[in-house]
């Protein structure tokens, strides 16, 4: 294994490796995990840590996990996964051990850090422990850029929200190596959402992106800096639950729980109503342009977005009748 180890292996390879590695149960799997739990890469760690949740709650992991939370919580700015992963992790090895991480955690500057501290407090049955926790969850808060991190604050100034409601029309359009399709965004019904989206493409975010997931039928997903599935701008924003439905064309944003929306969106290919009311629906694109959606695979690249706002006519957002 040690000589294995040595193979060089990109970032976003790791996770998977480790994995697959981890289905042999061999006698250094503890060890290789906890030194993955030293790793630059915040998802790696992630993964480290989501392993080591499933082996014997040895005291070296424990330890290895709280250190590693400290040190996530202190240098990880623009990612989560770890903190998550890795409290998780410690409160099933060892609840005791946990309180500490569990404390720190509820004292992060992240709201989505605190609420998932309390969650796993609650599912444990650890609230004796932890008195005062309705009072340490707290609420968002506005960003404090001492925290020197965007994740799990209010971001939006007055001037966003009034730019955001006042916004009547909006679309994208988007040019791929596949050709050109334009999204109808809906500002009306997801306002923020539209204008985080926006924001992101007036800066060039996804200028170059290549499009890392394709689901056959089901969607065509992209806006991950990462390539894995993973990435994100470094800040994350609240879900906009709507009334408009998942059919063939919907433009949705890419969670990984409750509120932590970003960059990454998707195209459904199909009619998915098993999203309807959980994913936040912004745009649609018609079917004309699915066209050239339902040609592209994964690798192909966003080569630009440009934002035309303006007096545009913009579709009915009702749902199908009957439904």
């Amino acid at each position: 294994m040690a000589k294995q180890m040595k193979v060089k292996f990109e970032p976003q390879n790791i996770p998977d490796y480790l994995r697959a590695y981890a289905l042999f149960k061999t006698a250094d799997l503890d060890k290789t995990l906890r030194a993955y739990l030293k790793n630059e890469d915040v998802i790696v760690r992630a993964a480290a840590a989501e392993l080591l949740g499933e082996q014997s709650s040895a005291k070296e992991t424990v330890e290895a996990l709280s250190t590693a939370f400290d040190k996530s919580i202190t240098t990880d700015k623009n990612y989560n996964d770890a903190q998550f992963a890795i409290l998780s992790a410690l409160v099933k090895l060892d609840k005791a051990q946990a309180a500490s991480s569990l404390n720190h955690a509820l004292d992060a500057a992240d709201f989505l850090v605190r609420r998932h501290a309390a969650q796993l407090v609650k599912q444990n049955d650890l609230t004796k422990d932890f008195p005062n926790i309705q009072n340490q969850i707290g609420i968002v808060k506005p960003y404090n850029s001492k925290t020197e991190t965007k994740l799990g604050q209010i971001l939006n100034t007055n001037a966003d929200y009034i730019r955001a409601v006042s916004r009547k029309t909006a679309k994208a359009i988007l040019t791929t190596d596949k050709g050109t399709f334009t999204i109808d965004l809906l500002p009306k019904d997801a306002p923020l959402t539209v204008d985080n989206f926006i924001k992101l493409a007036k800066a060039r975010y996804f200028n170059g992106l290549a499009i890392h997931r394709v689901v056959p039928n089901f969607v065509m997903q992209d806006g991950d800096p990462r390539g894995d599935g993973n990435g994100g701008p470094g800040w994350q924003i609240r879900c906009e639950l709507n009334m408009v439905e998942y059919e063939r064309g919907a433009v949705g944003m890419a969670l990984s729980g409750k509120d932590t929306g970003g960059s990454q969106w998707f195209v459904t290919h199909s009619p998915q109503p098993h999203l309807d009311g959980g994913y936040t629906v912004f745009g649609r694109v018609n079917e004309s342009d699915m066209k050239i959606v339902d040609n592209l695979v994964r690798g192909d690249k966003i080569l630009s977005v440009k934002i035309v706002e303006g007096n545009l006519p913009q579709k009915s957002t009702k749902g199908r009748k009957g439904k």
